[in-house]
């Protein structure tokens, strides 16, 4: 239902897409990175932390999971990009996973369909370095409740010949904005200790 939207509403919103949205550019989709095994989105980075312990490390990495308690989840607060983080798990050797969502309403033809976005960001420690990761994007739908992994909509955002699929990229750029903002609250929160 909603790969069927997508494809049918592409053409007609082009021109509303141009005028709302920023659209990323084809150099934006073929940066993600995917797994060779699994054909999924993989983004990681190892961020070296001088002068401080895996203990501490995991410490911040615990507080940025579990920062601002709000009924339903943890809710990472950023004005317009709201982030609620919905389980977390924390291995034997200290490493943090955490699975969580992003709300957006998606506009098409005029109309507003709400999205939510699930991720999952594991963090992994040692002394003096951390590596983050995300993974396992994927839209549903509040409508239908359909799961759609973002994949689809990155391998339609634009043709073989370059030319823009607009509803693919409406859902493209949300995932891409999600992820820029997932990794600026992971190195921001890393970073220091104490809120964020």
């Amino acid at each position: 239902m909603l790969l069927l939207l997508l494809f049918a509403s592409g053409m007609n919103s082009q021109a509303a897409a141009q005028k709302v949205m920023h659209v990323p550019e084809l150099q934006d989709i073929r940066d993600v990175l995917l797994d060779s095994a699994t054909g999924r989105t993989y983004c990681y980075e190892s961020i070296p932390v001088e002068y401080v312990s895996k203990a501490e490390l995991n410490c911040r990495a615990r507080e940025l999971a579990v920062n601002n308690l709000n009924g339903d989840g943890y809710v990472v607060s950023h004005s317009k990009y709201p982030i609620t983080v919905i389980r977390i798990e924390e291995s034997n050797v200290g490493d943090i996973t955490f699975r969580g969502f992003h709300d957006k309403i998606v506009k098409d033809f005029g109309n507003g369909m709400q999205q939510r976005l699930y991720f999952t960001v594991k963090i992994s420690t040692i002394d003096g370095r951390y590596r983050y990761e995300l993974l396992d994007f994927d839209f549903q739908s509040d409508a239908s409740g359909e799961v759609v992994p973002v994949e689809q909509f990155l391998k339609v955002a634009y043709s073989a010949d370059g030319e823009p699929n607009y509803a693919a990229l409406t859902f493209a750029e949300v995932f891409l904005m999600c992820r820029r903002v997932l990794i600026y609250d992971i190195k921001k929160g890393m970073k220091t200790n104490g809120s964020w």
